[in-house]
């Protein structure tokens, strides 16, 4: 598939799909999502990646342990009951290039990228 064919198949399930993907996107912003304060948001997200069928992980980070990360950035106080939503779609078919996964803490951390 060609990358004018795929914008075009993305293009027409977004016209096809409009007042779907409006709905979701008010009821999106609808949640105050601030920082101390995503726990609603996390819950929405996660339950409808789940509607989607992917598969999901929801965690609330190891504040210590992000200390550890290079690319740390302090923040205000820590991460409870402040919960990440990750959602993982497992393709068909043979994957295209290498492709390398790393977890760090507990599997809590992901960084997938193309080798």
């Amino acid at each position: 598939m060609t990358d004018e064919n795929i914008a075009q198949t993305v293009l027409s399930y977004i016209d096809e799909n409009r007042d779907e993907i409006i709905q979701f996107l008010r009821k999106l912003v609808s949640f105050p999502s601030v920082t101390g304060d995503e726990a609603g948001i996390q819950k929405f997200i996660a339950q409808r990646l789940e509607e989607m069928d992917l598969e999901v992980d929801v965690w609330e980070p190891d504040h210590e342990e992000l200390k550890k990360h290079p690319a740390y950035v302090p923040v205000e106080g820590d991460y409870k009951d402040r919960p990440n939503a990750v959602g993982l779609y497992k393709g068909k078919g043979a994957p295209q290039g290498k492709r390398r996964e790393t977890r760090e803490n507990s599997g809590r951390f992901r960084h997938t990228k193309n080798c």
